[in-house]
């Protein structure tokens, strides 16, 4: 507790400060003093400044996961003591493991490729190279076989979309003027769009014969199974807009439905099928250039530039290895730094929630203690001023401790400005438990062998200090003097108007 602050004790000072004027007032008026005397001397002088806080770790931490994942292991428990880098807690990391094994083999193989081409071409790496542009060709070839028979599949599935199954809904579907059969608005548009779309089957039917280019076909019966799909699409929301009547019967609608439903469903595969054959003609094709152009690397010999190209890929690899190994580290909760381990919620089986803290560490360092100086006394604080601290839990033992920290700015409470100081315990002492109440002495100056006299002897006035000096017999004068540090216990340091041997009055008891 801060007495200097309890408002018992300010009263106290402000009494004290009347009777004093009071006394020194009577006493003016007479041509005697009555006050205690005492002669001035040296002594040693401690200003402190109370305060008061909560012991605490040196540091702590709460540990958590970045990403989710199952708890795989769980190695401490609470009341642990661990030191710098045990894991504490870690996740399944099967997946990165296999990863992270072939990430290497790639790194591997790199590293050979780099290693032949610096060593140059041999016979058998030659074959092999062209045993892959070989391979590669005959992908392409096989590809573009299949994108003829997806086109020619897309068509079918088209033509049985539209003139098997939608045109049920039209008459003279095929002609220039065919006529959409159910009511609903937007029938003109519906018509027009199946005028254009017999268009486009009888056109696309025509560009399948003889020996089309697989890339053209496969460009263009894209195309033509969009505007189907878009048809279809319109089809579908008309049909799915009848609600049921006399003319419409449930039975009707459901069949419209089906028959739309299952068109679109024909045709939307179709598009799939054949962007999966062009994407892997692109591969193949991809892969074929490549290949190729590691024949041509082993038949003309390594350049500088294909050996410097090759040094940048095992670089990539190795630094795909390295992410890896990264993730991999996530997976474990490891000690930052030598503690206690204060809180384990991990349990082994669960699913850990990325950045909710699972472990929690108190280090093994030093105690410290956080308190709050008031504006007026903070500028007397320096990094390193001594402490003596006590304990409620240990009544008057006296601890050894230190500043070493002051924040520069002010922490603002009800508008009253106060600073944050940190104090360390000089020592580790096991009696010392995070959360314990602390009371402080921050010495901010010592003086050794000063000249003191009693505050009580100090008169203030119109912000000069005097005291009554006694010349014997009576006699007294009041003498200007210029005071230093107070100390803790009520002594002030004279720096000037006083000598040793002096006697002075003070308004105390007897000393």
């Amino acid at each position: 507790m801060n007495h200097f602050k309890h408002p018992i004790f300010i009263s106290g000072i402000v009494l004290s400060l009347i009777a004093v004027s009071a006394i020194y007032a009577f006493w003016g008026k007479q041509t005697g003093t009555t006050g205690n005397r005492i002669v001035v001397g040296r002594a040693s002088l401690l200003e402190a400044i109370p305060a008061t806080g909560r012991v605490r770790a040196a540091e702590n931490v709460d540990l958590a996961f970045e990403k989710p994942g199952k708890i795989k292991n769980v190695e401490v428990a609470i009341g642990d003591s661990v030191i710098v880098g045990q894991a504490l807690v870690s996740l399944d990391d099967g997946d990165l493991a296999a990863q992270l094994t072939g990430a290497e083999a790639k790194r591997a193989a790199e590293e050979a490729r780099l290693k032949e081409l610096k060593q140059g071409t041999r016979p058998e790496a030659l074959r092999l190279s062209e045993a892959k542009v070989a391979a590669a060709s005959q992908l392409i070839t096989d590809s573009e076989h299949d994108l003829l028979n997806a086109s020619q599949s897309a068509y079918t599935a088209a033509d049985d979309a539209v003139r098997n199954k939608i045109d049920q809904m039209f008459s003279n579907p095929r002609s220039a003027s065919p006529q959409f059969n159910l009511v609903i608005s937007g029938k003109s548009d519906l018509e027009l769009r199946r005028f254009v779309i017999e268009s486009v089957l009888t056109n696309w039917q025509t560009s399948l014969q003889g020996s089309p280019d697989p890339d053209a076909l496969a460009q263009l019966s894209q195309k033509n199974l969009q505007q189907v799909s878009d048809f279809l699409n319109l089809i579908s929301l008309a049909v799915n807009g009848l609600t049921v009547s006399s003319q419409y019967p449930q039975s009707a609608i459901d069949a419209l439905k089906f028959n739309a439903s299952t068109a679109r469903t024909d045709v939307n595969l179709a598009i799939t099928n054949l962007s999966s054959i062009q994407e892997k003609i692109n591969g193949a094709k991809s892969n074929l250039v490549v290949a190729q152009s590691e024949l041509d690397l082993e038949k003309s010999g390594a350049t500088e530039e294909q050996i410097a190209a090759e040094s940048a890929a095992v670089d990539s690899t190795r630094a795909t290895v390295q992410g890896i190994q990264a993730e991999l580290a996530k997976t474990v909760i490891r000690a930052p730094f030598a503690g206690t381990v204060t809180r384990q919620d991990g349990k082994k089986g669960a699913i850990a929630v990325p950045n909710v803290p699972l472990v929690s560490l108190i280090s093994a360092a030093k105690f410290q203690i956080e308190t709050a100086v008031s504006e007026a006394d903070v500028a007397k604080i320096k990094l390193e001023n001594e402490v003596e601290i006590t304990l409620d839990a240990y009544g008057n033992d006296v601890f050894k401790g230190e500043v070493v920290s002051a924040d520069p700015a002010a922490i603002f409470t009800q508008g009253v400005a106060s600073y944050r100081v940190v104090v360390q315990f000089s020592e580790n002492d096991e009696r010392v438990k995070e959360g314990m109440t602390a009371n402080m002495n921050i010495i901010t100056e010592k003086r050794e062998n000063a000249l003191a006299v009693p505050a009580s002897a100090i008169i203030q006035r119109g912000g000069e200090r005097f005291v009554l000096v006694d010349f014997g017999s009576g006699s007294t004068k009041e003498t200007k003097i210029e005071t230093g540090i107070r100390g803790s216990n009520d002594m002030v340091e004279v720096v000037s108007g006083l000598k040793e041997g002096d006697r002075i009055i003070f308004f105390g008891g007897s000393k």
